[in-house]
């Protein structure tokens, strides 16, 4: 997440029974719906339902149940779809297609208005508002990106050609039906799924149901909920060895997860006892020990960013009691930071730490709310464009950079190894998963594999 975003610890499950699809097979309208709903566990409290905002593993799954996406998927038609006329033409230099000389493209779709599951209606203008705010907040899927002018109740922008737009909006938070929400609603989403549930004090979510629309389709109900190894759940989008008992058994997604270890920028130039090679080393060996890395290079290494923090020229020490934070649910957590802390005795009184990593990085990264150091993190592309990773997270134009504006973002990271991506399934219910381009960020109900099948 599908981003840490795509890190964050989830657990997605079902209890689908003889609902569940089969390898080659979308849920069919003419197969029973179970009657227990399909379980959902999660790690962590689901921070946000809105695209501009979320990037994490549970909030993505709900956003890929609960609204619209922009563009079709073609092998799965219960999943609906606004922008299935988008038309692509050059701007700069005027051309009707977009070739290789295109330094601007334009593009216009006259969008599929629809109600949301609360009575809201969204109308070319809606749809549009919501675009550009997806635009605005995800800005490196069109850079320098305006408005034109198209056909009466299309949207219609400019941006710079990049080569491979169509891959880029494919984004897992080109989702829409949000705008219109509020705390008072008491269903949210526009299908085609409806979510029934309640915000904390907090304002995060816990628990709640999916609820199928009347869309042609017979989908079964989705039950979700924060919970544990020892609770009942039938997939985790997380998998580890702490989950297995009884039938249950990891299984490898497409997509692997690049870990990086990554610097405030503020501590640019430093001394910082986790830009070495031996802590790289030490990081390294605990995960391969754990099958969290794999053992060899992967093919995803040619395609995502190094990083250069090991290599770059450090002057001053790093500050007292700088803390390097670790993301929880990691296997043996504790126990690495443990290790690091005493690698590292004699700098200053740095120590290594866990934490919810997801709310770490949303509070103290993105908000800014409290003072950070470093972290190490997972992360998986948003969507299938090139240079997904670098452009999201690593570039000063992107609002979602971990590295914020600054000027040579790669001496502020590198990366740590590539770690599998895995599921847990139940073993009696599910037991695959489909082939996904986008792994786990891309999950929708219909990618379930049944035991059965």
């Amino acid at each position: 997440m599908t981003g840490w975003l795509t890190t964050k610890a989830a657990a997605v499950a079902g209890s689908i029974g003889v609902g569940l699809l089969g390898v080659a097979s979308l849920w069919r309208p003419n197969m029973p719906v179970p009657l227990a709903p399909v379980k959902v566990q999660f790690a962590y409290p689901v921070t946000s339902v809105d695209p501009t905002l979320y990037d994490d593993w549970e909030s993505i799954f709900l956003g890929n149940h609960i609204y619209p996406r922009l563009l079709p998927e073609d092998d799965n038609p219960a999943v609906p779809a606004l922008g299935r006329d988008i038309t692509l033409s050059c701007s700069e230099p005027a051309a009707p297609e977009v070739g290789s000389k295109c330094r601007r493209l334009r593009l216009t779709f006259t969008p599929k208005t629809f109600t949301d599951c609360a009575g809201h209606s969204y109308g070319a203008t809606d749809i549009r508002g919501e675009f550009e705010r997806l635009l605005a907040a995800k800005s490196w899927a069109l850079p320098e990106w305006k408005r034109c002018a198209g056909p009466p109740g299309a949207v219609c922008v400019t941006g710079k050609n990049t080569g491979d737009i169509m891959r880029r909006l494919r984004d897992v938070n080109f989702r829409f039906g949000w705008s219109k929400r509020s705390r008072q609603d008491r269903i949210h989403g526009a299908g085609p799924y409806c979510m029934r549930a309640v915000q904390s004090a907090d304002g995060n979510i816990r628990s709640g149901l999916l609820v199928p629309r009347e869309t042609g389709f017979t989908l079964p109900r989705i039950a979700f909920a924060v919970g544990g190894k020892d609770a009942d759940f039938d997939v985790s989008l997380y998998g580890s060895k702490e989950l297995l008992k009884d039938s249950r058994k990891n299984v490898q997604t497409d997509t692997p997860q690049a870990y990086y270890v990554v610097t405030n920028p503020s501590l640019a130039g430093r001394r910082l006892p986790w830009n070495s090679k031996a802590t790289r080393t030490i990081i390294r060996n605990h995960f391969l020990r754990r099958g969290v890395f794999f053992p060899q290079s992967s093919e995803i290494e040619k395609v995502v960013p190094h990083g250069r923090a090991l290599d770059a020229r450090a002057g001053l020490p790093a500050p007292r009691a700088a803390e390097f934070v670790l993301p929880d649910y990691l296997p043996g957590c504790r126990e690495l930071a443990s290790s690091l802390t005493s690698a590292w005795k004699g700098r200053n009184g740095t120590r290594a730490t866990c934490v919810d990593i997801v709310s770490y990085i949303q509070g103290k990264v993105r908000e800014r709310r409290g003072r950070w150091y470093g972290f190490l993190v997972g992360l998986s592309p948003d969507d299938p464009g090139r240079d997904a990773i670098k452009l999201q997270y690593f570039s000063k134009d992107s609002r979602d950079s971990l590295t914020y504006d600054y000027s040579n973002p790669e001496s502020l990271f590198y990366l740590a190894g590539i770690g599998q991506s895995l599921v847990t399934v139940d073993g009696r219910r599910v037991c695959d998963l489909k082939p996904n381009v986008l792994g786990l960020g891309n999950i929708f109900i219909t990618d379930l594999v049944g035991c059965d099948k």
